[in-house]
């Protein structure tokens, strides 16, 4: 029997039939996207409509696989640098067993690195604990490897060149390598103002039952030059008798040293951390604060304040690894570091320039004032200064971190610090161990730097004696900021899974979000490298700076300029944003050779932005304005007159520049029909007008 459907249940079945199949091609479709390893090129189409949407997202930029070298196996991530000149962030990393390395470069059109064609290997029995790169006025790239042999307790710096492919990285033979305190690592930075990086590190041999801090640079004859730094650079009671002695000890190991601003000067001033052993044989730690002055025509360092890390209590022997940033966006770059399971951030106690004086650097301070006021709070005000001293106590989720995971043999694992979502205030990535079920395991999170606040129903309250309300993790009502582990926006718990060993913020395609390079290890026990790609679209602006000290000259970074720039926000208040580049370059501080400064939400430029540093001994400012948001300054200072210094300003056009230039054209039509409907409205009435008015004639 042959059954006739009516007309109108044959049409209800064929819509059904197509509805059927576009949800089932929609759900493939999404199925697909959301299990698809993307590549960064993804993010970048013509049509917006077709990128991945919001969310971090795990992405080849070509570090999976292993070297195109047979005999390079794992990838652990060591520097970040410009190596060909190209304004590109480059990277070096090193083999699993840390005795070869390996640069890739970054290629913008593939949005991949590139792996040189062979890897180098150290010299047998050593393995590499640090890795520098640095470039000359010459424009010639330089890698300085920091090695040790754990048989012969031997360690030494070894100069690496371009090979005559200009990719790989050959011994340089004429150099002989530097001998240096075994289980230590050298420090990089331009102590005497000539533009150009010093290196500062530990004798190889003891005088008095301390190792000596020498610093030393080579000259155009190849020859390494070492001078004593307390007696050639820093500034003795004798000759200022306001400056601090600074003890006869070495650069602690682990050490912090450090190149920035910190008395809000502009100036880059000069941060150690160093043990001393007595005639006893009992060692301390401390930290020591140098200014810079200049003292009888040359760039000198005054020691004005100093604190001992026994104050910290706990394990003495736990030296932790200090990183500086503004966390509270008051203008003045404060001191944090992760400790017996809590993050410290000691706040700067001296006040900014604000945003209405004319001069955002400060007038260089006597040492008498910063000797008798203190930057940051004694070590034994923990817990009795909850305003300029925050102890928070870190968790994943409920379970506390034990410890920082060490980023590879002999390199402690460190806090990371960028501004993720450049709203003003830095973030902080973590990488630590906690027991979950009876075992250990490795996290990786980011924590968002927020305002503080008690009232939380996640953690438990807590009154001490004096009846301050605290929270679990150690905040409380006085204090600034809170670090927040992200369980939703920038959650990269699931990425990382339980086997990370580290991560570092990188922006790796130049599109202005900070991204994370993350470490992790494989079932195999090798150790690789993916990249945690930023697709968060936030509405605020940033800001990248670098300085470099020859024209045209991308790759030679300078260390330790400082910037500082006028944003005001919605709520039309005016703020200093402030930053530094390349602090650090010891224990895989791993930074990004220019400075990234987020700038928040404004609806204006930016009014001012500053650049500043010494060069031999005199201050150099340059102040540029108005500025556009979104971009990247690189700002050549070839010499001490500011007047010569040149800009130049990069910026990209924003993702959603094509569906603004849609919303418009849309717009434009629909008023233009509007216009065109109205006009012939108009022009029929005038019909009608003048055929009544021909009428009454």
């Amino acid at each position: 029997m042959k059954t006739i459907y009516p007309a109108r249940s044959q049409n209800s079945i064929i819509k059904f039939t197509i509805l059927g199949i576009v949800s089932t091609a929609l759900f493939l479709s999404n199925t697909l996207a959301a299990e698809a390893d993307y590549g960064i090129e993804a993010f970048h189409t013509k049509w917006f409509w077709t990128r991945p949407k919001e969310g971090f997202y795990s992405v080849d930029v070509g570090l999976k696989s292993t070297a195109s070298d047979a005999n390079f196996k794992g990838n652990k991530a060591f520097a970040f640098g410009d190596l060909n000149n190209d304004k590109l962030n480059d990277l070096v990393t090193v083999s699993e067993d840390q005795k070869s390395f390996q640069p890739y470069f970054y290629n913008s059109e593939s949005f991949k690195f590139t792996s040189s064609p062979l890897s180098t290997a150290v010299p047998d029995g050593f393995h590499i604990v640090s890795i520098f790169i640095n470039k000359e006025q010459t424009g010639q790239q330089y890698l300085f490897v920091t090695m040790q042999n754990d048989v012969t307790n031997v360690a030494q710096i070894k100069l690496y060149v371009p090979a005559s492919d200009s990719n790989s990285y050959v011994d340089n033979p004429a150099v002989a390598p530097i001998m240096i305190q075994y289980k230590s690592q050298p420090f990089f930075f331009d102590v005497n103002g000539d533009r150009k990086n010093e290196i500062m590190f530990n004798s190889p041999d003891q005088v008095d039952g301390n190792y000596v801090v020498k610093v030393g640079a080579f000259n155009s004859q190849n020859q390494f030059v070492v001078k004593d730094f307390s007696e050639e650079y820093a500034i003795l009671p004798s000759q200022d008798s306001n400056c601090k002695t600074p003890i006869a000890g070495s650069l602690s190991i682990p050490h912090s040293g450090s190149f920035l601003d910190i008395d809000g000067d502009c100036m880059p001033d000069l941060f150690l951390t160093k043990t001393y052993t007595n005639p006893e044989g009992v060692s301390s730690t401390q930290y020591e604060i140098y200014i810079q002055k200049k003292f009888n025509n040359r760039q000198r360092y005054c020691m004005v304040q100093t604190d001992d890390f026994k104050y910290l209590g706990g394990a003495e022997s736990q030296i932790p690894l200090i990183n500086f940033a503004d966390m509270d966006r008051d203008g003045m770059t404060d001191m944090v570091f992760f400790r017996d399971s809590a993050v410290h951030t000691f706040y700067n106690q001296y006040i900014a320039n604000s945003a209405s004086e004319t001069n955002l650097c400060k007038t260089a301070y006597e040492s008498q004032h910063l000797v008798n006021n203190r930057f940051f709070g004694y070590f034994n005000n923990i817990g009795n200064d909850d305003k300029n001293i925050q102890k928070q106590t870190m968790y994943f989720s409920d379970d506390k971190i034990i410890e920082l995971t060490d980023v590879a043999k002999d390199v402690p694992g460190r806090i990371q610090i960028a501004d993720i979502d450049a709203d003003g205030f830095p973030d902080v990535l973590l990488t630590g161990k906690i027991l979950r079920d009876s075992k250990d395991i490795s996290q990786t999170a980011v924590f968002m730097n927020s305002k503080a606040s008690v009232e939380t129903t996640s953690q438990l309250i807590i009154d001490n004696a004096q009846g301050a309300s605290k929270t679990q993790n150690g905040i409380t009502k006085d204090s600034r900021r809170e670090l927040s582990e992200q369980t939703g926006d920038y959650k990269i718990q699931d990425i990382a899974g339980l086997t990370s060993t580290g991560g570092a913020f990188i922006d790796i395609d130049e599109d202005g979000r900070i991204d994370v390079l993350l470490q992790k290890t494989s079932d195999k026990q090798i150790t690789d490298l993916l990249c945690v790609y930023n697709n968060y679209v936030k509405d605020t602006f940033f800001l990248k700076a670098l300085m470099v000290n020859t024209v045209n000259a991308y790759g030679n970074a300078l260390s330790g300029p400082s910037y500082r720039l006028i944003v005001t926000d919605l709520n039309d208040e005016k703020f200093v944003v402030i930053g530094s580049q390349l602090t650090q370059s010891a224990y895989n501080s791993i930074q990004m050779p220019y400075c990234y400064l987020g700038v928040g939400r404004s609806n204006n430029y930016v009014e001012s932005f500053t650049a500043a540093y010494s060069i031999e001994g005199e201050r150099s400012i340059r102040v540029w304005t108005p500025i556009i948001p979104n971009s990247q300054l690189i700002i050549f200072a070839p010499e001490q007159n500011v007047n010569n210094w040149t800009l130049e300003l990069f910026i990209n056009p924003t993702s959603s520049l094509a569906l603004i230039v849609i919303a418009c054209l849309i717009c434009l039509f629909i008023i233009g029909v509007v216009i065109i409907i109205l006009h012939i409205g108009e022009k029929k009435e005038d019909q009608k007008n003048k055929q009544k008015a021909f009428d009454y004639l």
